[in-house]
This record gives structure tokens, sequence and C-alpha cells, in this order.
């Protein structure tokens, strides 16, 4: 519900017979808003939690919120960026189920693409807690996945991938924060990894400038 401006609220949940309802108290967010949910409980995650960017809406940059997993329960601080950082995270989160990077949640900053600069890539585990991963001067990051390290990736096994959707340029970030960017003529968006016994659906629209 972003594109109305957040109202009357941003998170909506589907029941398997198709019923939409509202989730949550969250709204006024604008944009694309990222989000996250834990997989399982484990480590301090609980399952069903929801994780998701403030973006631009409530001007509160540079901080993640959560709704519990029944959606009873708002926060918008769950985490925050250190001073003097204020990067706005509508880039992407996605949890990291490999191990590769401690199970954290793995957060991609991103100001308007106009602003250029410096985009980072963070981690933060199950109590809030942020460590920067890798700074990447490109002006926009949108999108991430963690790889498993399984040879079947190649040269991106055991790594973070991102990428800029402008530039046509996807980057693999190892744990140690190393960067490095490919250039292949696709322009990433977002980054899922379908399990080889599941569905990948997707959706076609006409563009309405063609």
């Amino acid at each position: 519900n972003a594109a109305t401006g957040g109202n009357p609220w941003n998170f909506d949940r589907i029941d398997s017979n198709g019923q939409v309802t509202q989730w949550s108290s969250v709204s006024n967010l604008l944009e694309e808003v990222k989000l996250a949910t834990a997989k399982q409980t484990a480590s301090g995650w609980e399952q069903g939690q929801l994780y998701f960017g403030l973006g631009t809406g409530l001007g509160l940059a540079g901080r993640i919120g959560r709704v519990s997993a029944d959606g009873t329960s708002v926060t918008f601080n769950w985490a925050n960026l250190p001073p003097p950082t204020a990067e706005l995270f509508r880039g992407g989160l996605t949890f990291d189920q490999t191990g590769l990077f401690g199970g954290d949640l793995i957060a991609v900053t991103g100001r308007p693409e106009e602003q250029g600069g410096v985009r980072q890539v963070w981690r933060f585990n199950s109590a809030g807690a942020p460590t920067l991963v890798t700074s990447i001067e490109t002006g926009h990051l949108e999108g991430v996945v963690v790889l498993p390290n399984d040879p079947v990736w190649g040269e991106w096994a055991g790594k973070l991938l991102t990428g800029n959707e402008r530039d046509g340029v996807i980057y693999a970030i190892t744990p140690t924060g190393t960067a490095t960017p490919y250039f292949l003529g696709i322009h990433p968006e977002d980054f899922d990894l379908i399990p080889d016994d599941e569905d990948l659906y997707c959706t076609s629209y006409q563009d309405s400038d063609g």
C-alpha cells in the first residue's frame, strides 16, 4: 500500500482462501517498502516476525521497524544506524539462512538515485545491533540475497548479492566485506532464492509509456 501513501495502512495479510485483512497498524510509509520475515525461531529471532525499512514516509532515516508475529505489536525503532549515518533503508532486507553472515538480518541502504554517493550493506543481530559489512561507491543498491556455499553458484558461492538496477551491476560480497562488481547486462531490482522443490511465480504488465 505504499503507492497510496501508506493509507489507511501499509501491510495486508492474504489468507489461503484469498481473504485480505489489515496486518498491523503500520501506515504512512512511502515509495517501495522493503521487508523480510524471520523463517524460524532461533538465535533470538521469532518465526513470523516482520522487519521493514522505514524509507521516506515518517522522516526516520536509518531505522528498521518490527511487527510481532501476530501483527499486534509494532516498533518503529527496533534498530538504528549509529550517527552520523542516516541512510534510508529502501534497498532491501533478507535473512542470512546460510550462517555465513551469522544468521543475521541483512539490510541494504539507498538514498534516491539522483543523490549519488556511497551505499552500504549492514547486518543486524536479533538484538538489533548493527555491523557494517561494506560500503560501495555507487548510485543505487537494491535487492539482496545470501547464497549458500555450494559450488553450483561458482564464484558467487557463499557470498551476498546486491545490485545497481540503474547501471546494470551485480555486486558479490564476501562475509569480510570484499565487494566484486559484475557487469552482465542485467539490471537487478530484487534477488530471490527459490528452492528446487518450489515454484517461481511472475507477473507481466504493460509499460504505461509503450
